[in-house]
């Protein structure tokens, strides 16, 4: 079913963007691979007698809590839902309201936009020049000794997986803070810290969302495992029928699938984009182990964005490190589109 899913996409895509003109948007970090609820038959046959008209109830919300426990492998004491990974996110800083996080630069930007929205002080550490986590960065978070550390893996914007050693280092190096590790593209690199709960589960915790790898961002879901304090002090910050009737029942629905094609789908097309760019004169590329890749532009100042602008192609800029770019792998006919853009250059 997945494979005849992928496709008549690919048709319909290459029909749809056949035009030149035509935006094309890998600025998101999306699953270009659009997901319908006839991808789900449980979904066709429960969907019409979904009870609009009720509130869902705890135990509703306790349902899906097991499902996402038994999928990380965890008690379900242990873990709470969200509606997206932003929401546990941003009740996380409310816990920690009035006292200090530790972010990375280049990281994702939203960790300290949550933490000043609920009144936390940020603080950061800078990685490598190859944008690793090295003893420096460690050593910037010992002198700071923030109360929480939140670190993506794989990263982003970098889209790679820091050294779990350095990670575990970390961890050890600063007893009295909390360490979320934030996995939503777990489904592109295969690498987790999962297993580090138990070593430490009072002040670790794993964070996910079906968003990316599963292709369902426009529902908002996402789940976290952590220390049982945390959780439910998390849990204590839900507003009244904090959940919708309808996310609970795609999240049902997508713990009992798999929607593994499509990911080494992604995957496969990473791998052939890296492949093609890597030796580029004018472009440096990094190592990916997510669904978009994070690059530098060398040779003329502008130029890249310039041919992005030129080829119709919405990509993520950062102000504070101009010259980079990170764009997420598409479809193999937006691929082709990117390619054309950053390949037959002669002399930027």
């Amino acid at each position: 079913m997945l494979t005849k899913k992928l496709q008549t996409f690919e048709k319909r895509d290459q029909r749809l963007r056949s035009n030149r003109g035509e935006e094309i948007r890998i600025s998101l970090n999306e699953m270009p691979f659009p997901t319908y609820i006839s991808d789900y038959p449980e979904l066709i046959e429960r969907l019409p007698t979904l009870e609009l008209n009720r509130y869902p109830t705890l135990d509703d919300v306790q349902k899906i809590e097991r499902l996402a426990a038994d999928y990380l492998g965890c008690s379900v004491e242990r873990v709470c839902l969200g509606n997206g990974l932003d929401d546990i996110l941003f009740r996380m800083m409310l816990v920690f309201r009035g006292k200090k996080l530790g972010v990375i630069k280049p990281g994702f930007p939203c960790y300290a936009i949550y933490a000043r929205q609920a009144g936390v002080q940020v603080c950061t550490a800078r990685l490598s020049t190859e944008f690793e986590l090295v003893d420096a960065t460690l050593d910037n978070f010992m002198m700071e000794k923030p109360d929480l550390i939140v670190l993506a893996y794989p990263n982003n914007p970098t889209g790679n997986c820091f050294d779990r050693e350095k990670i575990e280092l970390l961890i050890k190096q600063l007893p009295n803070t909390v360490v979320i590790i934030d996995e939503a593209y777990y489904d592109f690199s295969g690498q987790s810290l999962v297993n580090l709960l138990q070593e430490y589960p009072d002040r670790l915790a794993i964070t996910r969302t079906l968003s990316k790898g599963w292709g369902l961002a426009g529902v908002r879901i996402g789940f976290m495992a952590g220390p049982t304090w945390l959780v439910n002090s998390i849990r204590d910050l839900e507003l009244p029928f904090h959940f919708n009737n309808f996310m609970l029942l795609v999240a049902e629905a997508a713990f009992s699938s798999t929607n593994s094609l499509l990911i080494e789908e992604v995957v496969s097309q990473r791998e052939m984009i890296a492949s093609l760019l890597k030796n580029h004169s004018f472009l440096k590329l990094y190592t990916s182990q997510s669904n978009f890749f994070w690059c530098k532009e060398l040779g003329s100042e502008g130029w890249l964005r310039e041919r992005f602008v030129n080829y119709g192609i919405k990509v993520k800029t950062y102000p504070d490190w101009p010259g980079y770019y990170r764009f997420s792998v598409g479809t193999s006919e937006e691929n082709k589109r990117l390619l054309a853009a950053l390949t037959n250059i002669k002399g930027v």
